[in-house]
């Protein structure tokens, strides 16, 4: 178990350090905009963490993590402008 600080609710607690598979098959989420603009969206997570001694109010466990959101723009050609 690696055991490393974290911030939770303005304090730094303890949190054991969870290693984590990636499924390489993740789906990007499309957006439609009103003006022909497509958006896709992909998160993909880099740490997670178990907080030692903090749990819930229903008693389970609390997990904190940091993630990348990757994203593409594609602008509709009625958009964009001769340089």
């Amino acid at each position: 178990m690696r055991v490393v600080k974290v911030q939770h609710e303005g304090k730094l607690v303890d949190a054991e350090a969870l290693d984590f598979k990636t499924d390489s098959s993740e789906p990007w989420t499309e957006y439609a905009l009103s003006d022909g603009t497509t958006i896709r969206l992909r998160t993909f997570m880099v740490t997670a963490f178990r907080l030692i001694n903090e749990r819930g109010p229903d008693g389970s466990p609390i997990y904190l993590f940091q993630h990348q959101t990757i994203q593409n723009v594609q602008v509709g050609s009625h958009l964009t402008q001769e340089a």
